[in-house]
């Protein structure tokens, strides 16, 4: 996957507490990545890139948010009604 080299050539690699990539049952492993290192479902965000990572951030129980630079435009991300929606990787760290 090139989502980890992308993060890291964004210089946004310390803002991530964990990344994860290639997972087919994602409410599943959101929570209990949310288990894992305790976190607040309500303060933690699961960002995505299609109508179907917000379904299953929402079906997780945490904050969602869609990218429009991803597998979806923004036209798409939008119809799923996530939490956020984020234009570019600059506004990552306006998110903390």
């Amino acid at each position: 996957t090139k989502l980890i080299p992308e993060i890291k050539n964004e210089g946004l690699s310390n803002i991530f507490i964990f990344i994860a990539s290639d997972v087919h049952e994602k409410s599943i492993s959101i929570r209990e990545i949310v288990a894992q290192y305790n976190l607040n479902p309500n303060e933690t965000i699961y960002i995505g890139d299609s109508s179907g990572d917000v379904k299953e951030g929402k079906k997780a129980g945490v904050l969602t948010a869609g990218v429009t630079w991803g597998f979806q435009d923004k036209k798409v991300i939008e119809k799923s009604k996530p939490y956020l929606i984020i234009q570019n990787s600059i506004s990552f760290p306006m998110l903390l």
